[in-house]
Protein backbone atom coordinates (compact mmCIF):
# COMPACT_ATOMS: atom_id res chain seq x y z
CA UNK A 1 0.00 0.00 0.00
CA UNK A 2 1.34 3.58 -0.97
CA UNK A 3 1.54 6.65 1.37
CA UNK A 4 -0.91 8.37 -0.52
CA UNK A 5 -3.41 5.17 -0.06
CA UNK A 6 -2.83 5.06 3.66
CA UNK A 7 -3.27 8.83 3.93
CA UNK A 8 -6.61 8.08 2.75
CA UNK A 9 -7.39 5.48 3.98
CA UNK A 10 -6.25 7.18 7.77
CA UNK A 11 -9.02 9.92 6.62
CA UNK A 12 -11.97 7.79 6.24
CA UNK A 13 -11.16 5.67 9.59
CA UNK A 14 -10.75 8.91 11.70
CA UNK A 15 -13.87 10.28 10.15
CA UNK A 16 -15.64 6.61 11.11
CA UNK A 17 -14.42 7.02 14.35
CA UNK A 18 -15.85 11.04 14.87
CA UNK A 19 -19.15 9.88 13.58
CA UNK A 20 -19.10 6.72 16.27
CA UNK A 21 -18.76 9.07 19.08
CA UNK A 22 -22.11 9.42 21.03
CA UNK A 23 -23.09 12.62 22.76
CA UNK A 24 -20.58 13.94 25.37
CA UNK A 25 -18.58 11.30 25.49
CA UNK A 26 -15.47 12.25 26.37
CA UNK A 27 -13.48 9.32 27.15
CA UNK A 28 -14.14 7.92 23.68
CA UNK A 29 -12.96 11.86 22.00
CA UNK A 30 -9.74 11.64 24.26
CA UNK A 31 -9.19 7.68 23.17
CA UNK A 32 -9.55 8.87 19.54
CA UNK A 33 -7.52 11.74 20.38
CA UNK A 34 -4.95 9.40 21.50
CA UNK A 35 -4.99 6.97 18.80
CA UNK A 36 -4.65 9.39 15.72
CA UNK A 37 -2.76 12.46 17.43
CA UNK A 38 -0.80 11.15 20.51
CA UNK A 39 3.54 11.01 19.84
CA UNK A 40 3.01 6.80 19.36
CA UNK A 41 0.06 7.17 17.58
CA UNK A 42 -1.55 6.65 13.59
CA UNK A 43 -0.27 10.09 12.41
CA UNK A 44 3.16 10.13 13.53
CA UNK A 45 3.37 6.32 11.87
CA UNK A 46 2.81 8.28 8.97
CA UNK A 47 5.52 10.83 9.62
CA UNK A 48 7.86 7.73 9.75
CA UNK A 49 7.09 6.42 6.66
CA UNK A 50 7.89 9.77 5.15
CA UNK A 51 11.12 9.23 5.50
CA UNK A 52 11.85 6.36 3.87
CA UNK A 53 9.30 7.99 0.28
CA UNK A 54 10.77 9.11 -2.80
CA UNK A 55 12.55 12.70 -2.14
CA UNK A 56 10.02 14.02 -4.90
CA UNK A 57 7.01 12.86 -3.57
CA UNK A 58 8.12 13.82 -0.15
CA UNK A 59 7.01 17.43 0.23
CA UNK A 60 3.65 16.59 -1.36
CA UNK A 61 3.00 14.07 0.87
CA UNK A 62 4.64 15.89 4.09
CA UNK A 63 2.54 18.57 3.27
CA UNK A 64 -1.04 16.43 3.25
CA UNK A 65 0.10 14.76 6.50
CA UNK A 66 0.50 18.22 7.95
CA UNK A 67 -2.87 19.53 6.66
CA UNK A 68 -4.21 15.88 8.05
CA UNK A 69 -2.81 16.53 11.11
CA UNK A 70 -4.16 20.03 11.43
CA UNK A 71 -7.72 19.31 9.92
CA UNK A 72 -7.82 16.14 13.01
CA UNK A 73 -7.26 18.25 15.72
CA UNK A 74 -9.55 21.28 14.81
CA UNK A 75 -12.32 18.90 14.17
CA UNK A 76 -11.57 17.43 17.62
CA UNK A 77 -11.20 20.79 19.25
CA UNK A 78 -15.08 21.63 17.87
CA UNK A 79 -16.25 18.19 19.06
CA UNK A 80 -14.54 18.90 23.05
CA UNK A 81 -16.12 22.52 22.37
CA UNK A 82 -19.82 21.00 21.87
CA UNK A 83 -19.34 19.42 24.92
CA UNK A 84 -18.72 21.86 26.93
CA UNK A 85 -21.38 24.00 25.40
CA UNK A 86 -24.28 23.20 28.24
CA UNK A 87 -26.68 25.70 28.95
CA UNK A 88 -26.00 25.06 32.55
CA UNK A 89 -22.66 26.40 31.98
CA UNK A 90 -23.40 29.13 29.64
CA UNK A 91 -25.56 31.03 32.25
CA UNK A 92 -22.51 30.91 34.75
CA UNK A 93 -20.56 32.83 32.21
CA UNK A 94 -22.83 35.61 32.61
CA UNK A 95 -22.06 35.90 36.47
CA UNK A 96 -19.54 38.86 37.27
CA UNK A 97 -16.77 37.56 38.97
CA UNK A 98 -15.17 40.74 39.89
CA UNK A 99 -18.08 42.16 41.54
CA UNK A 100 -18.24 42.12 45.68
CA UNK A 101 -19.59 39.23 47.75
CA UNK A 102 -22.60 39.62 49.91
CA UNK A 103 -21.99 40.91 53.23
CA UNK A 104 -22.13 38.12 55.83
CA UNK A 105 -22.64 39.62 59.36
CA UNK A 106 -20.41 37.50 62.03
CA UNK A 107 -22.38 37.67 65.40
CA UNK A 108 -24.63 40.51 66.50
CA UNK A 109 -24.19 44.22 68.57
CA UNK A 110 -23.45 44.18 72.26
CA UNK A 111 -26.91 45.28 74.54
CA UNK A 112 -25.09 48.02 75.72
CA UNK A 113 -24.31 49.41 71.91
CA UNK A 114 -27.71 48.27 71.19
CA UNK A 115 -29.40 50.12 74.13
CA UNK A 116 -27.18 53.24 73.57
CA UNK A 117 -28.15 53.12 69.16
CA UNK A 118 -31.86 52.96 70.64
CA UNK A 119 -31.74 55.74 72.48
CA UNK A 120 -30.13 57.86 70.31
CA UNK A 121 -32.66 56.49 67.53
CA UNK A 122 -36.00 58.52 69.73
CA UNK A 123 -34.17 61.35 70.94
CA UNK A 124 -33.20 62.26 67.22
CA UNK A 125 -37.03 61.28 66.26
CA UNK A 126 -37.97 63.70 69.43
CA UNK A 127 -36.15 66.78 68.64
CA UNK A 128 -36.99 66.38 64.98
CA UNK A 129 -40.77 66.43 65.65
CA UNK A 130 -40.32 69.62 68.08
CA UNK A 131 -37.88 71.56 66.30
CA UNK A 132 -40.02 71.83 62.78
Amino acid sequence: MTLKNEIDSLTTEFNNSIKSISHNDIDSLNEIKHTYLSRKGKLSELFIKLGKADQFERPKLGKKINDLKKSFSESIDEIEKSFNSNPKESSDENIDLTLPGDFISYGSKHPITKTIDEINFFSNRIFCCIWT
